[in-house]
C-alpha cells in the first residue's frame, strides 16, 4: 500500500477579479475551492492512474472534514489524525497583473496527536511506501521515521535542510527541484551538471534514488551507479499551470516503479506525465498518457 502523508493540508480557496484593489471592496467574477496539501495532492494523481492510496495528516474542524470528504468522494482512503486546530484555507488570488497567495500559518500538534500518527506508522511494513510531502514541523521527521519499519520505502519531498539529517534513514526516493537542491547545500546551481554532481552527493548521503526536476529543462535521476536526464515534453499548446507538477512527478514514479520494477522506466514515465501535467489543471489520467505514448 501507499501512504502519502501531508502534516498540514489545506483548503485553497481561488479567487480571479479583473484588478485588485487595496482597501476598497472588490468584486470577484470567478471563485474554485481545492483541496490542497503535497501528500494530498499524490493521493489525487495516483488515483488519476488507478492506484490507490491512503491518505495520512492532521485534519481538524470543518475544513479538515471537508478535505475527508473530497477524498472519500473519490473513493481514496484516509486515515487522519483528528485535531483541535482548524485546517488551513489558504487564499490564492488572480488578477490581470499577477497572483496573490496568502498562506495561513501551520500549527504544530500536540504530542498525543503525534503519538497516534506514529501507532499508525509503526504498523506499515516491507510492502509499503510512504510519500511525506509538504511543510513539516521542526524536528518531527527524525521522531517519526525513527520508530517505523526500515523496510518501509520512504518517499520525502520536502523544502528543508532537516532533509540532509533525514537521509540516515535511506530513502527509497528523494525529489528537490534545482532551487530546493542548491538550498540544501548552500549555493546556486545554474548548469545540470551541477545538478547532477549535488544530486549524486545525495546518493553518497544515504538517498537511494534522487529526482530533481528541472522545470522545463526536464529532469535528472541519480542513483549510486548512474545519473539520468530527460527534457520535458514540449506541445503546441498553452502552459495552464505549473502548479501540483511536482507532486505529478512523484505519484507517476511510483505508479510506473510499481508496474516495471524499474527505475529508468520509473523515471521517463515521470518526466512525460509531469510535462503533461503543465497543460491541464487537473491531473493526466492514464488513457491522456497513453494516447500521447501512442
Amino acid at each position: 500500500m501507499i501512504y502519502t502523508l501531508t502534516l498540514s493540508p489545506a483548503i485553497d480557496y481561488y479567487v480571479t477579479l479583473p484588478n485588485l484593489e487595496k482597501g476598497k471592496i472588490n468584486k470577484a467574477f470567478n471563485t474554485d475551492i481545492k483541496i490542497g496539501g503535497k501528500g494530498i495532492n499524490v493521493s489525487l494523481a495516483l488515483n488519476k492512474l488507478n492506484t490507490p492510496s491512503t491518505a495520512l495528516g492532521f485534519i481538524g474542524g470543518f475544513t479538515g472534514e471537508y478535505i475527508e470528504c473530497e477524498l472519500n468522494k473519490l473513493n481514496i482512503k484516509t486515515n487522519f489524525i483528528k485535531t483541535k486546530n482548524l485546517t488551513r484555507i489558504n487564499m490564492k488570488i488572480n488578477d490581470k497583473n499577477a497572483e496573490t497567495a496568502i498562506n495561513s500559518i501551520d500549527k504544530d500538534a500536540t504530542k498525543s496527536d503525534i503519538n497516534k500518527l506514529k501507532t499508525i506508522l509503526n504498523e506499515l511494513s516491507c510492502n509499503d511506501y510512504l510519500v511525506i510531502s509538504g511543510a513539516v514541523f521542526d524536528n518531527l521527521l527524525d521522531d517519526l521515521l525513527s520508530s517505523i519499519s526500515k523496510d518501509v520505502k520512504i518517499i520525502l519531498d520536502i523544502d528543508k535542510n532537516e532533509l540532509l539529517n533525514l537521509l540516515k534513514y535511506k530513502p527509497f526516493l528523494v525529489k528537490p527541484n534545482i532551487e530546493e537542491l542548491g538550498r540544501l547545500f548552500n549555493t546556486e546551481i545554474n548548469s545540470i551538471s551541477d545538478a547532477k554532481k549535488y544530486a549524486l552527493e545525495l546518493c553518497n548521503m544515504g538517498a537511494t534514488n534522487v529526482l530533481v526536476s528541472l522545470g522545463e529543462d526536464g529532469a535528472i535521476l541519480a542513483s549510486e551507479t548512474e545519473c539520468l536526464e530527460k527534457k520535458a515534453i514540449k506541445l503546441d499548446m498553452p502552459v495552464v499551470s505549473t502548479v501540483c507538477a511536482g507532486d505529478a512527478m512523484v505519484a507517476s514514479f511510483i505508479y510506473k516503479y510499481l508496474e516495471s520494477n524499474s527505475v529508468s522506466d520509473a523515471f521517463n514515465f515521470s518526466v512525460v506525465y509531469s510535462s503533461l501535467k503543465v497543460f491541464s489543471s487537473d491531473f493526466p489520467s492514464l488513457d491522456d498518457v497513453n494516447k500521447y505514448l501512442k
